[in-house]
């Protein structure tokens, strides 16, 4: 009989922790927790006209409060690409030539929070070689670009954000502690 009332008191003690301390709370969790959205950049080089495809995956990771409020956590990248929403279209000996696409999962699964971020649109950028790895030099510069490279952009299509609704829900969140 001890050892239970032990072990209630030790579960009341954990849960009155956890709600004082942030873990617990109703945060606004999303409907829909994962989408595949579906792109398409056409880009010139040289004169020659090419299109790269593929499809940017969206997944929720959990809710967090932080003293700026809360927020949801999600994870984006392209479907056998980078985390980073870029896609090499160029390699030569000076460097990479990139498009980035300038996605947000937030604006892609009509988080309360997307209207920070913009409608995507596509920019060439070129990351170039370098010895040193600590050091990365880049140019967005798109008329540079096409002066030195023969690279330009002439058209892209994206897929519209979903329709996502957020329910607020009681459960375990993260924390983010400090101020930036």
């Amino acid at each position: 009989m001890k050892k239970k009332r032990i072990a209630v008191i030790f579960v009341v003690i954990m849960l009155i922790t956890m709600l004082f301390s942030g873990c617990l709370a109703n945060v606004p969790v999303p409907k829909i927790k994962e989408g595949r959205f579906d792109f398409s950049v056409t880009y010139e080089i040289n004169g020659e006209e090419r299109t790269s495809t593929g499809v940017y995956v969206c997944k929720y990771e959990g809710s967090y409060l932080s003293v700026y409020g809360s927020g949801r956590d999600w994870k984006g990248y392209v479907e056998n690409g980078d985390e980073w929403a870029m896609v090499a279209i160029h390699t030569n000996d000076d460097g990479v030539l990139y498009v980035e696409l300038g996605f947000y999962p937030e604006y892609f699964m009509s988080d309360p929070d997307s209207v920070y971020y913009e409608t995507p649109v596509p920019r060439l950028c070129f990351i170039y070689h370098s010895d040193d790895p600590d050091v990365i030099s880049s140019t967005s510069d798109e008329e540079e670009i096409f002066n030195t490279y023969g690279v330009k952009l002439t058209g892209y299509t994206y897929a519209d954000p979903i329709e996502n609704s957020y329910d607020k829900k009681f459960g375990c969140v993260s924390c983010h502690f400090g101020i930036n």
